[in-house]
């Protein structure tokens, strides 16, 4: 059988660090930022001279 933990015992135990919906969003997010820098900035880097001198 099981043993079922008394309710004294269960509150000495450190809580279960868990993450937050808004956490998970911003994470996302920074992500999906830092992706698109990465990507303009490597667009920028190979992109044409055409339209003249790069700054």
């Amino acid at each position: 059988m099981y043993k079922v933990k008394s309710d004294a015992a269960a509150q000495n135990q450190p809580a279960r660090p868990q993450i937050n919906r808004r956490r998970l969003l911003l994470s996302a997010a920074g992500g999906i930022g830092a992706l698109a820098v990465a990507g303009g900035a490597r667009w920028w880097a190979e992109r044409d001279g055409e339209r003249g001198p790069r700054l």
